[in-house]
């Protein structure tokens, strides 16, 4: 039986201390491949990130997103979650820095 990486079309990054997170640079802990509106904005096809800068990131971006009205249209919408995702990334460089 094949594992999940191995399934995946593109190697994952490993996480042995090797890779980096994208917001403080600290050893990656978990990683995630960026979906079509965070590969436009962040222009790299893994998302890495530290512990710390995990949960800051989950807690920004949940409020964020329950921030962008449900009832617009799905173009305002992506345009919304890609200012979202530009917000988030700056709010968590700052909480860290």
């Amino acid at each position: 039986m094949r594992t999940y990486q191995e399934k995946m079309p593109v190697q994952f990054p490993k996480l042995d201390g090797t890779e980096h997170c994208y917001y403080c640079g600290e050893p990656a802990t978990s990683g995630h491949m960026n979906q079509r509106e965070q590969l436009r904005v962040r222009q790299q096809k893994f998302h890495l990130t530290c512990h710390r800068c995990f949960g800051l990131e989950n807690k920004f971006f949940k409020e964020a997103l329950n921030a962008i009205p449900r009832e617009l249209p799905p173009a305002e919408q992506v345009s919304l979650i890609e200012q979202a995702i530009r917000d988030v990334d700056q709010k968590v460089r700052d909480a860290v820095f």
